[in-house]
């Protein structure tokens, strides 16, 4: 059974809350890139430790490489943030790395 109301410790609170303010903190920078609707360090589901939320504007089908540049920014934001705070990577920053790698090879195969 999944274990669904997980019990941060006050360390990895932080650790989430500075993630997903670099996530936030980026988005806000880069201009033309979707605006930040949320940002939470509730768990939520089965990996997420925390979140933020971006809404687009408009609907859009189709990317310029440079919003998909934009877009591996954000997702690189929340590691950035952690390794400037505390100097090191925790394994919640693993899966915004993947999404990346996805989104690059996208790029060069596609």
């Amino acid at each position: 059974l999944e274990k669904r109301n997980r019990l941060l410790n006050p360390r990895e609170r932080e650790v989430v809350a500075y993630h997903e303010m670099g996530h936030a903190l980026v988005a806000m920078a880069l201009p033309g890139v979707d605006p930040v609707h949320k940002v939470s360090i509730i768990p939520r589901g089965v990996g997420a430790l925390g979140y933020t939320i971006q809404r687009p504007t408009e609907d859009r089908f189709l990317m310029t490489r440079q919003e998909l540049e934009n877009k591996m920014a954000v997702l690189l934001g929340g590691r950035a943030a952690e390794w400037i705070v505390f100097g090191h990577l925790s394994t919640g920053a693993a899966d915004d790395l993947a999404k990346v790698t996805d989104i690059a090879r996208a790029m060069v195969t596609r």
